[in-house]
């Protein structure tokens, strides 16, 4: 029925499209067959575009009049719909902050005080769902992803165990990525969603006592399910904090939503049992404390460097866990090596960064100080003929290759918005104290001003006491980054891997 209703694609000239009320026909039609079919008394649910976020779309005054034209055949709950997936506007992926079109309800709810209403898109805590009640511009809250993540969330929510639920990151890796590929729906944070034992761990033939290396995302899942099948499993983090490479993605903007898979794997982990040693490396003291049945090597990846390039051991070269971890400042301009996603996800992050501070305190002055006073203090900064950012691949594939299609055009739209430059085909040969100097198809070099260079090419697996599992006899399992491949950058992989695991352990 929308593309009937929008102007961008119906381009009929017959008595279904044209004007509003003929591009309205059909929808109209509709409402009143099904209505004369189900009877006065039957439920009756109309989904109707209320923000069409799309250039040539229903606007919101053609929205308001098409929902007036519907309420004679006696729409029950108006689902607010939002946008197309060919909008330039993100709607659903992480990027886009909680509840963000709830404007789009409360136009419905000011036009049509009567009609129930139920707000849908990037809702996914239902403590903010409650708040949309409360405001008033909503009578229901429709959501999706949010039950493949946790089937359990109204429960949980109902008995204010808010922690415990499983939230949807937005991510679409699992989900809606697999739609439009025609693979079967799953979800990133919670493995076994849509699988045939889904919510059900069988116990293990006998207590195992398994020990599990490394807290990152496949540790901390690859410990829980063994935990839900009876294991006796005790958890090794070497550093303070669990999460691993998890921690850092969240700290990328608008991928916060992230800390919430860490916060969650942590808690059930504490609720399952699992003995969770922090600050204890999983090492030949350790293998010979208890008798371990199985151990998981899960002690994921460190940044990788390139081999054969002069210049990566000076001072102001460092490397993607560095800047994100430990917050180390850079100087720009600065040259990330690195086209990936993590790469990308990191020329975001400095995109961010820059001028933070100075955007902070002038953000405080400005509302205390009037503007011919703050004025002087003010040089508008000073123009760059060489971008802030530059993303150097070596390859001639595209940038963030492996990120799902429907969140990798949003995150080139950031990098694009930030004035990052994506300089592909291009071989590093040198790096100086203020430039890196890259080898450009067809061998010329080419110098690009960096007062900082940031390495994010990739990532080498960190090997744990192999060697001593075997001479002790104990069966071991790599796990994660560790292993290296696709579960090393994606958190969807790596907990199914865990999962997988898991499930299988005898």
């Amino acid at each position: 029925m929308h593309q009937f209703l929008a102007p961008a694609c119906n381009k009929r000239t017959d008595r279904w499209g044209g004007g509003f009320d003929n591009r309205a026909r059909l929808a109209v039609e509709i409402a009143a067959a099904v209505r004369r079919r189900v009877g006065p008394d039957f439920p009756l649910i109309f989904r109707l575009p209320c923000m069409d976020l799309l250039p040539d779309g229903l606007d919101a005054k053609e929205s308001m009049a098409l929902i007036g034209k519907l309420l004679p055949y006696g729409i029950d709950l108006l689902n607010v719909s939002i946008g197309w997936h060919e909008s330039e506007v993100p709607t659903i992926a992480t990027a886009v902050p909680r509840a963000a079109f709830a404007d789009a309800a409360r136009l419905a709810r000011r036009s049509y005080p009567q009609l129930k209403l139920a707000v849908s898109n990037r809702v996914n805590d239902p403590r903010d769902g409650e708040a949309l009640l409360l405001d008033g511009c909503a009578d229901m809250i429709a959501m999706a992803r949010p039950f493949l993540a946790d089937p359990a969330l109204a429960g949980k929510a109902r008995a204010n165990r808010f922690d415990e639920i499983n939230a949807c990151i937005a991510c679409n890796q699992r989900c809606l990525d697999h739609v439009l590929t025609g693979q079967p729906v799953g979800c990133s944070v919670n493995p076994d969603c849509g699988l045939p034992e889904e919510g059900r761990y069988p116990p293990l033939p006998r207590a195992l006592e398994v020990a599990v290396a490394g807290g990152g995302i496949s540790g901390m899942g690859a410990a829980l399910f063994l935990a839900r099948r009876g294991a006796r499993v005790t958890l090794f983090e070497a550093g303070d904090e669990l999460g691993g490479q998890l921690r850092l993605a969240a700290r990328i903007p608008q991928k916060e939503e992230f800390a919430a898979t860490i916060r969650h794997y942590r808690g059930e982990l504490l609720r399952a049992g699992v003995e969770v040693r922090l600050g204890r490396r999983f090492d030949e003291d350790a293998i010979g404390a208890a008798r371990w049945d199985h151990v998981a090597l899960a002690q994921g990846a460190a940044p990788r460097r390139p081999e054969g390039v002069p210049g990566l051991e000076l001072p102001h070269v460092r490397d993607y866990a560095e800047v994100l971890e430990q917050g180390c400042p850079v100087a720009f301009p600065v040259v990330v090596i690195g086209g990936g996603g993590i790469a990308c996800d990191l020329a975001k992050y400095l995109a961010a960064q820059r001028g933070g501070l100075a955007r902070n305190a002038r953000a405080y002055l400005a509302r205390r100080l009037p503007a011919e006073a703050l004025a002087p203090y003010l040089d508008g900064g000073a123009d760059e003929d060489e971008p802030a950012i530059t993303l150097l691949q070596r390859s001639g594939r595209k940038f963030a290759h492996r990120v799902g299609r429907t969140t990798r055009w949003i995150l080139m739209d950031a990098l694009r918005r930030g004035g990052v430059r994506l300089l592909g085909r291009a071989e590093v040969a040198e790096v100086t104290a203020d430039a890196v100097i890259v080898r450009e198809r067809g061998g010329a070099l080419r110098n690009l001003p960096a007062r900082s260079v940031v390495i994010a090419a990739g990532q080498a697996p960190r090997f744990g006491p192999e060697d001593a599992l075997r001479r002790a006899g104990i069966p071991y399992t790599v796990l994660g980054a560790a292993d290296g491949g696709l579960a090393g950058v994606n958190l969807a992989a790596a907990l199914e891997a865990a999962y997988r695991f898991a499930m299988e352990l005898r």
